[in-house]
């Protein structure tokens, strides 16, 4: 087993995928924590995980969530590791056959200069794509950018910890924990700790369309309302409902997502904690006819079916190790939102080795 480290003359190891996009936002990382601890080295170290390897097999056909973090978790539990950074997401492709029935959405795999060049491709079958804005301004490619898909102006709420980048540390390395400490935003945790636990309790992963939003309100931005939808996997039917609640500490932000967590399985999904998993309730309807979107035309959202169906099926899944997140503005402006979590306090069991 490796060293970890635990002097200001050895390296704190950052690993991160090995995608540009990966990378880009590991150097972020790496170079707001230089300039908080000027006196130390930071290395960074890129793999390709699960999820890089296998550029075919759609994220829901995957049914475990650890398919981007396995390799780094092992690396990170034996000590290789000190930080490993993440996207907190999770995705989105069911709020959008939900919203446009009527066009065709292929599997586009790959980092993000990969798929942008399946779409400028002469021969492929894909006329646009639908991606994070933030990914492609981090990499300097804002420019491709053509339409904006928010909840304004496209009918889009954000995947759960959208724009935000998880570090995840070995549990008992305070040395780390307090170093990471000092680029905590307190409102950007207690958001993302109310979102995480409405995934959790929903047991949500990239299996489970999950689509959530959130602002302050008040003078004193401490009534913080969140808006979520859950979606069937072929996006034909979709829960949703919105909440406000006075949020000031971790636990106040935890018993927010759990109670929307709650009331969506009182209005309309199946109990999680029964055998089967999740799901919306109801039959399956048939698929509306699908067509094309013609090249520089925009997309517009129609109405969705009404007829619900059982088609969300997730498994409960343990991460090791412990959550952060850190606040962007250093990193290059709002699009690039970093968080802190802690994912025993969201009820995550800790294990000595990756899942």
């Amino acid at each position: 087993m490796a060293e970890a480290s635990t002097s200001t003359s050895t390296p704190v190891r950052i690993g991160t995928r090995k995608s540009n996009l990966a990378v880009v936002q590991a150097e972020g990382i790496r170079d707001s924590l230089q300039k908080i601890a000027p006196g130390r080295s930071f290395e960074i170290v890129a793999l390709r995980t699960l999820g890089d390897k296998d550029q075919k097999t759609a994220l829901y056909n995957f049914g475990a969530k650890s398919l981007w973090t396995s390799e780094l978790e092992e690396l990170l539990n034996s000590g290789q590791l000190d930080v490993v950074v993440q996207c907190l997401k999770v995705r989105r492709s069911a709020q959008l056959r939900r919203l446009y029935p009527h066009l065709r959405f292929a599997n586009l795999r790959g980092n993000v200069e990969t798929r942008l060049a399946k779409v400028d491709d002469p021969e492929s079958e894909c006329t646009c794509m639908i991606m994070s804005a933030c990914g492609l301004e981090r990499v300097g490619l804002g420019h491709r950018i053509t339409q904006y898909l928010g909840s304004k102006d496209g009918g889009i709420l954000h995947a759960v910890g959208q724009g935000a980048l998880g570090l995840e540390i070995r549990k008992g390395d305070s040395e780390t924990l307090d170093l990471l400490n000092r680029l905590v935003d307190q409102k950007s945790s207690l958001a993302c700790l109310a979102e995480r636990a409405l995934m959790r309790t929903l047991e949500g992963g990239c299996s489970v369309p999950i689509g959530v939003e959130r602002e302050w309100l008040g003078e004193s931005k401490d009534l913080l309302r969140m808006r979520v939808i859950v979606v069937s996997l072929d996006g034909s039917q979709s829960v949703q409902d919105t909440t406000d609640a006075a949020v000031q500490t971790n636990d106040e932000a935890t018993a927010l997502g759990q109670e929307l967590a709650a009331r969506l399985v009182k209005i309309g999904l199946m109990d999680s904690t029964r055998p089967g998993g999740l799901g919306v309730r109801g039959k399956r309807q048939d698929r509306v006819a699908q067509t094309d979107i013609r090249p520089g035309h925009k997309l517009n959202h129609q109405a969705p079916p009404t007829h619900e169906i059982d088609a969300l099926r997730v498994e409960k899944h343990s991460r090791a190790s412990n959550w952060l997140a850190i606040h962007s503005e250093s990193l290059g402006g709002p699009s690039e939102v970093c968080l802190i979590i802690d994912l025993e306090t969201l009820g995550y069991p800790h294990s000595d080795s990756a899942s």
